[in-house]
């Protein structure tokens, strides 16, 4: 089977499927096929069902990092200069209107 090189947001959901051992046989079978599909280009994207089944399963195994915090959960540590960098670019921007100019 021809396959070609395919690099969509569906395409990289299923690869992280794929490549984790956390799957089912099952779904493991269905991810795959899904995957060689997209690559023998029998179909162009995931139907509507098929993504929200994919998203739920790589939210549920945990390879879904999101929007997560890195800096308040710990995982990623900000120094004293970074802050200072960041606090010195935020005053650049000038005040924070509240509300919008009048007429």
């Amino acid at each position: 089977m021809l396959e070609f090189k395919v690099n969509t947001p569906d395409s990289k959901l299923l690869e992280d499927l794929v490549e984790s051992e956390k799957l089912s046989e099952e779904e493991g079978e269905a991810f795959s096929r899904m995957l060689s599909d997209l690559k023998a280009r029998k179909f162009q994207k995931l139907t509507p069902r098929q993504r929200d089944w994919v998203e739920g399963v790589h939210k549920r195994l945990g390879l879904d990092p999101g929007a997560e915090n890195l800096v308040s959960s710990g995982q990623l540590r900000v120094t004293e200069e970074e802050r200072a960098s960041l606090k010195g670019f935020l005053g650049t921007l000038g005040p924070k209107r509240l509300r919008p100019p009048g007429r």
